[in-house]
């Protein structure tokens, strides 16, 4: 019985182990495309010391700002109900 039981334990960890590979391909598949010129191109700008990261970090935080403003602003809102 003892080696039964063994045997089980194993292939529910092969099942395991698969449905979590199975997980992870899906994952990898739902990421977005590289766009290879793109990256390319920020690399040519950084090397050449052309890229505006002080303009893209201010659209950044601009961004980040009105995001969690709004979530706050959420969070007030349904706090008040």
């Amino acid at each position: 019985m003892q080696g039964q039981s063994t045997e089980h334990e194993a292939t529910q960890g092969q099942r395991q182990e698969t449905d979590g590979m199975v997980d992870w391909v899906g994952k990898v598949h739902d990421l977005p495309d590289i766009r290879f010129e793109k990256v390319k191109a920020v690399r040519d700008a950084l090397r050449e010391n052309r890229y505006d990261d002080q303009r893209l970090l201010d659209r950044a935080i601009e961004r980040l700002h009105q995001e969690v403003g709004l979530e706050w602003q959420e969070t007030l809102d349904s706090n008040s109900e």
